[in-house]
């Protein structure tokens, strides 16, 4: 089988999954990226990975022959996963009706009023409804929403698939894992960049109330942004230097340390979260993760109450924190159950096998494997409200 991945950047979010398929299907992979990775995400520290030798790797914007490369990929291969490239290149597949998964988080972050645009409705057409047309296009679901918001194009109806972003899975000996989280004081921690929708604040607001009742803690925050300024003033004017502790950006395996010693994870952002990877991070690391419900990742990953938890609203989000400081006999159950969802189901090797899988039984016109959750599983529609807890 000939696959190739055309994405926007190559990430360590992504780069796990090109391994795996590289150590599958040897040179018979290939990933395009077709832009460079923007400077506010380096300084949180993600790699370029530029100078290092990655045989599979393709970047289109190093000159006129790798993009020519490109496009012969684009049409010559058996399977094809369309995260991002040139309207060219989707349309040549789409004349040739080939096997290809297109690859997207959510359409409408910003909500559905952009389709009142010409060009975003002509784009979404381009994109979206021309392709859903063929027989042999299908849509990974990089968030539980993607089905929803394609609904209301009319297109890929009963043809999205669960699918996600899928970093490194680190392999622990859980019982020295849990004995790193042991502390006299609860150890709470957020990771993001400091923008509107990633609602930081959300967070700090929490870490004000739990102070004012008179809970112990410590809140760690991990990131930059253009809202630092003005968090880190909240943080001083309300009193709770104390308890919260900004720690700057850092590489994301520094920021697996700390989620290896935390004890709570808490994950703010709003609904223009498309995925979400650092939940898929928390949770191998053991961490018992509070999650806004409209975050992409979360409705696919947690099980409110079993593998973690989740809100609507900020009174839920304080009363499920408080809840859990409050009981922390049941942390480590939550937290084994979260640990063991990334190593059975969600991680990369299953996401790849299962591709493959798949692709192989579509290319041999054989019914392809049913999976009842996890990676490849079929996606419902779903919609921002319907987590009513």
């Amino acid at each position: 089988m000939k696959l190739t991945f055309f994405s926007n950047v190559m990430s360590h979010h992504q780069k796990p999954f090109c391994e795996e398929m590289y150590r599958k299907l040897g040179d018979s992979f290939r990933f395009v990226v077709m832009k460079n990775i923007k400077e506010e995400r380096k300084k949180l520290g993600y790699s370029t990975y530029e100078g290092e030798t990655i045989p599979y790797l393709i970047n289109v914007s190093h000159s006129e022959e790798n993009y020519e490369l490109a496009k012969q990929l684009a049409t010559d291969s058996d399977v094809v996963i369309f995260g991002s490239g040139h309207p060219d290149l989707l349309s040549e597949r789409i004349a040739q009706n080939k096997l290809t998964f297109l690859y997207t988080e959510r359409l409408f972050k910003r909500g559905r009023l952009a389709l009142l645009r010409p060009d975003i409705k002509k784009n979404m057409a381009v994109r979206y409804q021309l392709p859903s047309k063929q027989s042999n296009f299908y849509m990974l679901s990089a968030s539980a929403f993607t089905p929803y918001d394609l609904s209301l194009l009319h297109a890929f109806s009963g043809k999205c698939l669960k699918w996600g972003y899928f970093p490194q899975f680190l392999t622990y000996d859980t019982d020295e894992l849990f004995r790193k989280k042991k502390h006299e004081v609860p150890q709470l921690l957020w990771v993001g960049r400091f923008i509107d929708w990633k609602r930081t604040k959300d967070a700090l607001r929490v870490a004000k109330k739990l102070s004012d009742a008179g809970y112990r803690f410590q809140l760690s925050v991990i990131g930059t942004g253009v809202l630092e300024d003005k968090l880190k003033a909240y943080v001083k004017i309300n009193n709770i230097e104390h308890c919260v502790t900004f720690l700057g950006a850092m590489p994301p395996e520094k920021v697996r340390e700390y989620m290896e010693q935390a004890n709570i994870f808490l994950f703010t952002s709003n609904k223009r979260e498309g995925w979400g990877a650092v939940l898929n991070e928390a949770m191998n690391s053991g961490c018992v993760c509070v999650a806004n419900s409209t975050i992409g990742s979360a409705p696919y990953l947690l099980k409110n109450g079993e593998n973690g938890f989740l809100y609507r609203g900020q009174k839920k989000f304080y009363q499920t924190v408080t809840y859990l400081l409050e009981h922390p006999e049941c942390w480590n159950e939550v937290s084994q159950k979260a640990y063991q969802t990334l190593e059975t189901q969600w991680n990369v090797s299953v996401a790849a096998q299962r591709f493959l899988d798949t692709a192989e039984a579509y290319l041999s016109k054989n019914e392809p494997p049913r999976y009842e959750s996890g990676p490849m599983s079929e996606a419902p529609i779903m919609k921002n409200n319907w987590y009513k807890g």
